[in-house]
């Protein structure tokens, strides 16, 4: 099942990866323009796991983007709120192993959204932030 809520992104838009090393879990981030009304980052969001694939627009404020960066130094856990809707993006800790489920939600309002979570280890979150925190420069 394919869910989208917004128009293919311009495949040449700076991309964020999750590496999961596993194709059917996907998880992407297009940045977008800067919008004229903030400094918030937005992008084009991909997710998918072996079931079910989506895509979204998602904000993140500079301050918001900065905590999620330094919590996750510190606990390895952490969750991205969409600044313009109910979406979230979650890493949750699942074990003492470094494996984590990734949470995904998109969409607008709670009745209208899609939501995809998969597993993957430490290795892949880490990078992942460490990428967005690139951004912060």
């Amino acid at each position: 099942m394919t869910l989208s809520s917004s128009p293919k992104p311009d495949e040449g838009s700076p991309t964020i990866s999750l590496q999961t090393h596993d194709e059917a879990k996907l998880l992407v981030l297009r940045k977008q323009p800067v919008s004229p009304y903030n400094d918030d980052f937005r992008f084009q969001v991909e997710v998918g796991s072996p079931t079910v694939h989506g895509t979204g627009p998602f904000q993140i404020s500079v301050r918001q983007l900065r905590h999620f960066a330094d919590a996750h130094e510190k606990s390895i856990e952490g969750e991205l709120q969409d600044e313009n809707g109910d979406g979230t993006i979650q890493f949750e800790k699942a074990d003492a192993l470094g494996h984590f489920k990734v949470v995904t939600r998109l969409g607008g309002p709670w009745s209208d959204q899609v939501q995809v979570a998969f597993g993957t280890d430490q290795t892949a979150t880490t990078a992942f932030v460490e990428d967005l925190r690139y951004l912060l420069r």
